[in-house]
């Protein structure tokens, strides 16, 4: 796991630096063939256009109005393909994409759900002991352990340090984690977490989908007593990310966080 940071101890914006974990196929490597696995995500029969003139998004609906972000202003082109609720809102998702390119997606991700104690208070006690005041602050193998639920426990938090089966079985590790580490994003501290989702049949965990995300805290939420967690990613496939990952970071240093 690198341990190189994303951050810039004087900005406190990512930083595209050289030195960070390069995610892109091998220089002179052509791309991999689209393959449909359980981590692609098919492009939409249509992909919703908006309105081009304001790019900065913000959470206007009445019925969808749960969010731990004031605003964030897209890359030019990318345009609102889905925007869906759960039931009873403890779930909701924005998802934009390209339609140049759409396998490629950004995803604004808000859920309430109910979590474990364990969990809950794992993640609160992570960005208390690891506020990255002065830098990125990375994580231990079993801060990463701890957090498998909030990461999501069927995906990021489905790594190889939450789950030890070998690669080649079906109950095998579907996401390789290449770095974790808290941050300061525009005066926040947040989590942030790079990887790879990779077949878990597959014995060498060739890379399939690239992914790259923060996961912001917003406390318990009295209704479920679930941890209210916002996750803002991108993801699309590994041999392509290095080509959209400057419009991503832009988008995440162009977050405005609610007053408190």
């Amino acid at each position: 796991m690198s341990t190189a940071a994303l951050v810039s101890p004087t900005t406190a914006q990512f930083d595209l630096s050289t030195n960070h974990v390069p995610w892109n196929a091998p220089s002179g490597q052509s791309a991999q063939p689209e393959r449909k696995t359980m981590f692609d995500y098919p492009p939409p029969p249509s992909v919703q256009k908006t309105d081009t003139n304001d790019s900065k998004q913000e959470a206007k609906d009445p019925l969808f109005n749960r969010t731990l972000i004031k605003s964030i202003s897209m890359p030019s082109g990318w345009n609102l393909s889905r925007k869906q609720s759960s039931k009873n809102n403890q779930r909701q998702l924005e998802i934009y994409r390209l339609p140049t390119d759409p396998w490629f997606q950004i995803d604004l991700c808000y859920r309430a759900e109910p979590t474990s104690l364990e969990s809950t208070n794992a993640f609160a006690c992570l960005l208390d002991s690891k506020p990255a005041d002065c830098r990125s602050e990375v994580l231990m193998p079993k801060e990463i352990r701890e957090l498998a639920e909030v990461m999501g426990s069927s995906t990021v938090g489905n790594n190889q340090f939450t789950n030890k089966v070998a690669a080649g079985s079906k109950s095998a590790p579907t996401f390789h984690l290449r770095s974790a580490h808290t941050m300061k994003l525009n005066g926040k501290t947040v989590l942030s977490v790079q990887g790879d989702f990779v077949e878990p049949q597959d014995p060498l965990r060739k890379p399939v989908n690239a992914y790259e995300g923060i996961f912001v805290d917003g406390g318990i939420d009295p209704c479920t007593g679930g941890r209210k967690i916002q996750e803002v990613f991108m993801h699309g496939p590994a041999s392509r990310l290095m080509l959209y990952r400057k419009q991503f970071v832009n988008a995440l240093n162009s977050i405005e966080w609610p007053s408190d």
